[in-house]
């Protein structure tokens, strides 16, 4: 996890990346890639049915949960990502999951790319809050190969890297809509602003089993 003053900077710019990922406007209804608030509006970020795989262990989830795996996407749009995460997840339940990111152009003057990774929840005020503790507590994400601990290149990048990622959702995790991040930058001086490359969006759901 990273350090809370760096995570307060990194969310003060998520919004922008979350409005720019689709619509400007943050409506309460069907996803789209923006916020913890759904969009009605079907865009390029709007979840598409896909044959969703299993992930390992995971928890049983209720049967509102057995959805379309997640469709990522990305601001500025020059990242893509492939993933078994699920839109939806039960508290308590835990998943391993395959997941894929690949920068889809060379020209991004990189000194020591770094990728960061949060879940964020949209409050309705259009703040942003790092919720990453209150539904994963001191249980942090596993991560095969560790891509945000570990050293990555470019070429890396543009190959596209593939990870298994592990994690459990606390029993009392609050049902809502969430955003999983995951941000790119040039080098790891994340505080810079003018070192953000683009960011990763995975929206989902915590829900209460009926």
């Amino acid at each position: 996890m990273i350090p809370f003053t760096l995570r307060a900077f990194v969310l003060m710019l998520c919004l922008l990346s979350l409005a720019a990922c689709g619509e400007t406007t943050l409506p309460t209804s069907l996803p789209d890639c923006e916020e913890g608030q759904q969009s009605t509006d079907e865009g390029p970020c709007t979840p598409q049915p896909d044959d969703g795989g299993d992930g390992g262990d995971g928890g049983e989830e209720p049967a509102s949960c057995y959805m379309p795996n997640v469709t990522p996407c990305s601001s500025p749009r020059i990242l893509s990502s492939q993933t078994m995460f699920k839109s939806c997840y039960a508290p308590g339940s835990s998943d391993t999951v395959f997941m894929s990111i690949k920068l889809e152009e060379s020209t991004i003057d990189f000194i020591d790319p770094t990728l960061v990774f949060d879940i964020v929840k949209v409050n309705p005020d259009k703040t942003t809050t790092s919720v990453a503790g209150s539904l994963l507590g001191n249980q942090a994400i596993t991560v095969t190969p560790d891509i945000f601990k570990s050293d990555i290149t470019e070429e890396q990048l543009l190959n596209g890297l593939e990870v298994t990622v592990s994690f459990k959702f606390l029993e009392r995790s609050e049902p809502g809509n969430y955003v999983m991040v995951i941000s790119l930058f040039m080098d790891e001086d994340a505080f810079n602003p003018d070192n953000l490359v683009s960011r990763l969006f995975y929206r989902f759901e915590i829900k209460e089993t009926p």
